[in-house]
């Protein structure tokens, strides 16, 4: 089944949220259910997604980080634009609201401004090409949960701290309230409900069920 115009579907949440896990089952249910998707990932697999990876693993100032993220994303959308072309359901693993989420608090504590004024000048930065996805499922768990799963990693990233990621759901929180595509899904329930939770939202993108969890 192909949708007519395409459709963007992108899964939000902090590192140890469940995300990349639920992500993996929804694909399989909509691959279930005939759903011709594409599944694709920020950072992306490019030699850009490359030089994110490796800014987040060395001591590069906060604004460098945040432009190189956004220059991965501008090749994406591009990408991504072709594909809803071919009207296909796109599913990303984050979008730009992780750059805005994350290197907003990153450039608000480099800046000693409110997280507000980062997101904001980020935001003008991604809008001349930037693209709104259909759907935003925020997978939403206390920091605290996120960090205690993500103890069981043999290499933890500089991101990976309770106090930074409570300013990134902060921030997250405030781009859910201002816009109309999200769904906020609880990440600390139980996987099978938070599936169906997550199918049940795409389900209204797609316009198609798609079943529930086993």
């Amino acid at each position: 089944m192909r949708l007519k115009g395409g459709r963007l579907v992108v899964f939000e949440g902090i590192d140890g949220s469940g995300k990349s896990t639920l992500l993996a089952h929804v694909s399989a249910r909509l691959a279930e259910a005939g759903i011709d998707a594409t599944t694709t990932r920020e950072p992306t697999d490019t030699w850009l997604g490359t030089a994110v990876r490796k800014s987040i693993d060395s001591d590069a100032d906060a604004v460098s980080e945040a432009l190189l993220f956004m220059a991965d994303h501008a090749n994406h959308v591009r990408w991504v634009r072709g594909e809803l072309a071919k009207d296909k359901l796109v599913v990303s693993d984050r979008w730009n609201d992780s750059c805005l989420a994350y290197q907003g608090a990153t450039l608000a504590a480099a800046w000693e401004r409110p997280p507000e004024e980062a997101i904001a000048y980020l935001e003008a930065v991604a809008r001349p090409f930037d693209l709104a996805p259909h759907l935003v499922v925020w997978i939403d768990v206390p920091p605290e949960t996120a960090v205690a799963r993500l103890a069981a990693r043999t290499k933890q990233a500089k991101y990976e701290r309770a106090q930074f990621l409570a300013q990134v759901r902060a921030n997250y929180a405030l781009l859910a309230e201002r816009r109309g595509n999200y769904v906020r899904v609880d990440g600390a329930r139980p996987l099978h409900e938070v599936e169906a939770q997550a199918l049940a939202a795409i389900t209204r993108v797609v316009g198609r069920p798609l079943g529930g969890s086993a």
